[in-house]
């Protein structure tokens, strides 16, 4: 039913960003042809130049996933005592 929805459609925002299954494909592709430009390089570069290659290889930001910290996200709380003390 939801499928059905044209991409402008609000059920495919997430966090207000419209993320749809070609923008996924995109990042999917990207990400790919980094990791492999990546594990070239690392074969093909001698023991020096190692230390200029990045540690890890691209990784595109999804919508919802959140900010890089993950402490700064809201957190559910369940305890009656904390709830008491941000009321008063």
């Amino acid at each position: 039913m939801v499928n059905g929805l044209p991409p402008e459609a609000a059920v495919w925002r997430v966090g207000g960003q419209q993320w749809t299954t070609l923008h996924e494909l995109l990042a999917i592709v990207a990400e790919r042809i980094d990791a492999w430009g990546l594990a070239n390089a690392r074969l093909q570069a001698p023991k020096k130049a190692q230390k200029y290659l990045p540690e890890s290889p691209l990784a595109v930001p999804r919508p919802g996933e959140g900010s890089a910290n993950k402490e700064s996200r809201d957190r559910v709380v369940t305890d009656p005592r904390e709830i008491a003390a941000f009321f008063g």
